[in-house]
């Protein structure tokens, strides 16, 4: 018998949304009309607050066939978060030597939980089953390929909607780089009221995705599609390998759309040079399109960039950011621009200052460009993340010229390297 134990704290700084200006906070910016936000589509807020769980799972082994586990996650106090409820899970898993193995899973929820809100998501617009029971067979079909088949079957209520849905999944590993996973789901919608005869809305659900992994590409693709009610589709195709020693490239395609009237599409296309000898020179140009009208303001955004990182000492960085407005949006008109540059200098082999400063060129507006400073000093934790807290002594645009500016005043930041990942990047004994 396994037995594991654990407690997960959690808290978040309470915040409102902003219909200020698009340049509020730029040294010298013109005055810029200030959207008015309609009466029936209020500003986000979140009050913050926080989040203790405590957790209890134990896995007993009762012969070398049979296996059972479960879990309990329990909410320590009064707060609950409707993402993430308290919730108590079992599984059994009986193997077959050779032959594939069986397993019946149960999940009870102590309420049913809200899925994010987020157009790249889903487009089921439910909310999860308070109780799901999963049954799977997977069976070996060869050496390197096996086949899994799961039945699910959900039942949800979401305050004065209910929704009564049944559905198939099944899985396939069909070999040792590539699986792949097919959904169907039918659903009825009782609280839909005048979507038919009888009052209730019905939709049916489709999902596809397909994951292709080896030592040097890595490529996935999901499809979902539901027809009926509230019918939409959502699309990602994302893949990225190493093309050169020293060249790398990543691309990722992501559009949805819903008859509701919200659709987003957000794509971008990157290629990375790291010298495979070195890392005294690093250079990443990139290419991102967004475009929908999931928030207040919409969202079009499409920019070029490029970085480069320069490291002349094992001491001093100087990194070079440059971003250019193929089109307007809310924020920067077209053919506007960005430059920024940043120095880093360790003064010992945890701690280090730094400065930054950035020039915005606004096109067509008379007044707005403008330009930001900074200066921060940091302590490194470790080899891969690095704390620092500084002073604004103005507005700092959004360096990929998407979103509004940062206001003046003091901040903190966190950073994280990845000196690997898929296999690229600095070997272990680098």
């Amino acid at each position: 018998m396994t037995v594991t134990a654990g407690v997960d704290l959690r808290s978040s700084s309470a915040y409102t949304s902003s219909g200020s200006a698009p340049l509020a906070g730029l040294q010298n910016a013109a005055p810029v009309p200030t959207p008015v936000p309609s009466a029936a589509v209020p500003l986000y807020a979140n009050p913050g607050g926080g989040l203790a769980q405590g957790q209890l799972g134990f896995e007993y082994k009762i012969n070398q066939q049979i296996k059972l586990q479960a879990s309990r996650v329990q909410n320590l106090g009064k707060n609950a978060d409707v993402a993430d409820p308290g919730q108590t899970s079992a599984e059994l898993n009986v193997d077959f030597p050779k032959k594939g193995r069986v397993y019946v899973r149960q999940l009870w929820t102590d309420t049913a939980t809200e899925p994010l809100a987020a157009s790249t998501s889903g487009v089921t617009d439910l909310s999860a089953a308070r109780s799901s029971t999963e049954v799977g067979v997977e069976r070996a079909v060869g050496s390197a390929t096996t086949v899994d088949s799961d039945y699910v079957i959900d039942r949800t209520a979401s305050g004065s909607d209910a929704y009564a849905e049944t559905g198939v999944r099944e899985r396939l590993n069909i070999g040792k780089d590539l699986k792949g996973e097919a959904t169907v789901q039918r659903a009825l919608d009782f609280g839909n009221v005048g979507s038919d005869a009888n009052g209730v809305g019905a939709f049916d659900l489709y999902g596809l995705s397909l994951a292709y992994a080896s030592a040097r590409f890595h490529a996935t693709m999901q499809y979902q599609l539901r027809t009926g009610s509230s019918a939409g589709y959502t699309l990602d195709v994302s893949a990225a390998g190493e093309i050169s020693p020293d060249f790398s490239a990543f691309v990722d395609a992501n559009t949805s759309d819903s008859s509701t009237g919200f659709n987003n599409v957000d794509d971008k296309a990157t290629i990375a040079y790291r010298p495979s000898l070195n890392d005294r020179d690093v250079s990443l140009f990139s290419y991102e399109r967004q475009d929908g009208d999931v928030s207040e303001l919409g969202t079009h955004a499409e920019v070029l960039s490029l970085e480069e990182l320069y490291r002349p000492t094992h001491l001093t960085e100087i990194a070079a950011h440059y971003a250019y407005k193929l089109d307007g949006d809310s924020y920067y008109p077209a053919r506007s621009s960005l430059f920024g540059i940043r120095f880093d200098q360790r003064l010992t082999h945890r701690f280090d200052v730094a400065a930054e400063t950035r020039y915005l060129d606004v096109r067509d507006i008379p007044g707005a460009s403008a330009t930001g400073f900074a200066v921060e000093g940091g302590y490194r934790l470790g080899d891969q993340m690095r704390v620092a807290g500084g002073y604004n002594f103005s507005g700092s645009p959004d360096p990929n010229l998407v979103s509004a500016p940062t206001h003046r005043g003091v901040y903190g930041t966190v950073t994280s390297v990845i000196d690997s990942i898929f296999g690229w990047g600095k070997d272990s004994g680098a």
